[in-house]
């Protein structure tokens, strides 16, 4: 069943994530299932997804430190290697500085045959200090 079938609760559509706490060891969020195309091979639903990271303080994220975060979209809800399309957009990152990093608020319409889950995925660049701060990957209906 889609996650945007009538009656859902909205916090099926929000997934929360802990930051990566070390270089180059990616966090992924959980997938959200954009629901199944129709006969003719697109969906009817219109949708943006919203990805937030918080503010982070020059102790949390240093000017030695960036986080890079990218979408990956699937048919299959395990995101098979072979089977994930991955969009990277350039300004969908945080980059550290010797006064911390704004917070990142980025919008992304996905296209209408997009395949069916999609997640993001966050890489850290350098260092930081990220324990028990979180991203938070939506779709906004």
């Amino acid at each position: 069943m889609s996650e945007f079938s009538y009656k859902q609760k909205d916090a099926l559509l929000q997934k929360i994530t802990s930051l990566p706490t070390a270089a180059a060891t990616p966090r992924y969020s959980e997938a959200i299932d954009l629901g199944e195309l129709t006969r003719r091979g697109v969906r009817i639903d219109p949708m943006e997804l919203l990805l937030t990271s918080p503010a982070l303080t020059a102790t949390n994220l240093p000017a030695t430190g960036t986080l890079d975060f990218s979408l990956e979209f699937s048919k299959n809800s395990t995101f098979p290697t072979g089977q994930t399309q991955t969009i990277t957009i350039s300004d969908w990152k945080q980059v550290g500085s010797t006064s911390g990093s704004v917070e990142l608020k980025k919008r992304f319409r996905p296209a209408t045959d997009s395949p069916q889950f999609v997640r993001t995925k966050c890489t850290l660049t350098g260092t930081a200090s990220l324990a028990n701060t979180n991203f938070v990957f939506e779709a906004v209906i």
